[in-house]
């Protein structure tokens, strides 16, 4: 029995332990995800999620110091745990160059030296990072076991970054049974979307490319059809005002929040959904987890050419040079004027989240990575 300590602080939500879960329905694996009493998704402050008893998983809570810094936060008693848990392997979905990399790694070797550490990162960019945070992710490239990339992006800033161990790549993923299938038909009468509608959700934010997508439908004057945007940000009145000067505000119906457990009822009355993120000086696409919330709901899709956007959709949508709006707005009219594509999309996205991008799916490749670390207990 490999004994795992699974340490991720966005865990606190239900729907990322679906991760958790299926990698602890291994045979083998015993699980321990060490998760914050909260944290601050972005929009709200989110309790941890306890499990049930009867759970395949053990979540073990640890208050944090500066919870609202994510790159900066450390837990206070992590000395505690790893003397209690005696994992063989520790499992770190954080950043290499974070305060609780180095905090956990740090601990590690003093307390349970024989176990061994993979680090999972999202870092796609070449980023300028202060002085403690170098000396955090050189100290955990130096004593970590393996790293784990979410992108091909993220494993070639590793390389430039001097991390010469063995890297594997894991993408995000859903749980396909949080998107079960239903008519959007009820919805679309509610929200009074009679016309062909293409959606959008997440932060109303200049990175996202909402611009382009106002300037993408404003030239589309003649053509029947809605937009449904769900989210808020900072860029949120600037976007109102850019729709009442290009004339499309009353084809725009805004939503400002809606839960995750909730999306999937709004996925099916999108007749098409659209991510046209812009890549800037300190951003890039990660990776576009709407996209594959949207294509296990059988709703066609859109995105930009940024970052990690063309490999999540593959063949399965349309994706367009970010930041061109007459680009964007011939892959809308695509979609418009042809239903027969439409209907190819919806089940070709369905198809690829189920073979690539389920929690089942890459917790099988985790559970491989961490028996492939373990093996090395005895070296």
């Amino acid at each position: 029995m490999i004994k795992v300590l699974f340490s991720w602080h966005a865990a606190v939500l239900a729907a990322n332990q679906n991760y958790v879960a299926h990698l602890a329905a291994e045979s083998d694996m015993q699980i321990t995800l060490l998760v914050p009493p909260s944290w601050d998704e972005s929009t709200s402050m989110v309790e941890a999620y306890i499990p049930p008893t009867e759970a395949p998983y053990r979540v073990r809570i640890d208050h944090v110091k500066k919870a609202f810094k994510g790159l900066s936060f450390r837990y206070k008693n992590i000395r505690a745990t790893l003397k209690e848990e005696k994992p063989d392997v520790i499992f770190l979905y954080e950043e290499p160059y974070s305060y609780v990399a180095w905090q956990v790694l740090y601990w590690k070797q003093k307390i349970c030296p024989q176990a061994k550490l993979i680090f999972y990162t999202w870092q796609n960019l070449d980023c300028k990072y202060s002085l403690l945070h170098k000396l955090a992710e050189k100290y955990v490239f130096k004593h970590s076991d393996l790293g784990v990339a979410g992108s091909l992006d993220v494993e070639n800033v590793l390389r430039l970054h001097g991390f010469n161990k063995q890297i594997r790549r894991i993408p995000l993923a859903l749980d396909p049974t949080d998107f079960p299938l239903i008519d959007g038909s009820i919805l679309r009468r509610e929200l009074q979307l009679h016309n062909f509608t293409l959606g959008y959700i997440g932060r109303l934010a200049k990175e996202k490319g909402l611009e382009d997508l106002f300037q993408a439908l404003s030239l589309l004057p003649d053509r029947p059809w809605q937009l449904l945007m769900i989210g808020s940000g900072p860029d949120e009145s600037a976007l109102r005002n850019l729709a009442n000067r290009l004339c499309i505000a009353d084809k725009i119906t805004w939503i400002p929040y809606v839960k995750n457990t909730e999306m999937y009822r709004y996925y099916p009355a999108m007749d098409a959904f659209i991510l046209p993120s812009r890549t800037t000086v300190d951003w890039k696409e990660q990776f576009g987890r709407v996209l594959i919330e949207a294509m296990i709901c059988r709703t066609p899709v859109i995105g930009s050419s940024s970052g990690e956007i063309p490999l999540v959709i593959g063949d399965a949508g349309l994706v367009f040079p970010e930041q061109d709006a007459q680009s964007l707005a011939t892959s809308i009219m695509k979609l418009m004027d042809n239903p027969e594509l439409r209907h190819s999309f919806s089940e070709l996205g369905r198809a690829r989240v189920l073979e690539h991008f389920t929690w089942q799916k890459i917790a099988q490749q985790t559970a491989n990575i961490i028996r492939e670390v373990a093996d090395r207990r005895s070296e």
